[in-house]
C-alpha cells in the first residue's frame, strides 16, 4: 500500500527554499493511522451536529462517500500518501 512510505517517514518536515522560516508537516505513521478516528468522527458529525449548524463544511467527496467506510478510509491515506510524496515546494 504504502511503497514510497520510507521516504515519507523521513520527510516529515519540508522547508521552503524560498521562506526559511516556512516548514510543511506531514503525517508520520503513527500520525495517519489515525485515519480511521478521524473517518467516524467525519461521520458522527455529519450524522448528528449538522442538524445544528447546517452551513457545516463538509469533506464529503463523492468518490470517497460512495465507498464502503474500509475503502473510503484506505483511498483517504493512499491519497494523502500520494499527494505528499508529490509535493515539491
Amino acid at each position: 500500500m504504502f511503497k514510497d512510505y520510507a521516504q515519507l517517514r523521513s520527510d516529515h518536515k519540508k522547508s521552503s527554499p524560498n521562506n526559511k522560516k516556512v516548514n510543511a508537516y506531514y503525517l508520520t505513521e503513527k500520525g495517519l493511522s489515525i485515519s480511521p478516528i478521524v473517518y467516524d468522527l467525519k461521520t458522527w458529525s455529519d450524522n448528528y451536529l449538522r442538524d445544528y449548524d447546517a452551513d457545516m463544511t463538509s469533506f464529503d467527496q463523492p468518490s470517497v462517500s460512495q465507498l464502503p467506510r474500509e475503502e473510503a478510509i484506505l483511498e483517504i491515506q493512499e491519497h494523502y500518501v500520494a499527494s505528499v510524496l508529490l509535493d515539491v515546494y
